[in-house]
């Protein structure tokens, strides 16, 4: 019986720390602070954590790395949550499946 218990036990500690996980960066928006006072960064947020953390931060200006997407409620919500808040919001779009183009990348240098 023991013998069963045990490659049990490890699947539900392996799930445990999964779902932990997944609860974290839920949570936190996979916030990270890149340079403190300067740069964060952060996968796409709701309005709420957005405001949460443009206010904790105090920060200025927000670049979109997925590109204008008008019409779409994460986008109307984002640059809405910037205006209101007087931050200043920049469309980048960049594709995780190839290169940016040059200008692309000198417009996000620009940016910084």
């Amino acid at each position: 019986m023991w013998k069963l218990k045990w490659p049990l036990g490890i699947v539900g500690l392996v799930a445990l720390i999964a779902l932990g996980l997944f609860i974290y960066m839920e949570e936190q928006g996979n916030f990270r602070v890149i340079t403190p006072g300067v740069a964060y960064r952060s996968g796409q947020m709701d309005r709420d954590e957005l405001e949460h953390y443009l206010k904790k931060y105090k920060i200025k200006s927000v670049i979109n790395l997925r590109g204008p997407d008008p019409g779409q409620p994460w986008y109307e919500e984002e640059t809405e949550v910037c205006r209101r808040l007087g931050v200043a919001h920049y469309d980048c779009r960049f594709y995780s499946d190839h290169a940016p183009p040059p200008e692309q990348v000198e417009k996000l240098i620009a940016l910084f």
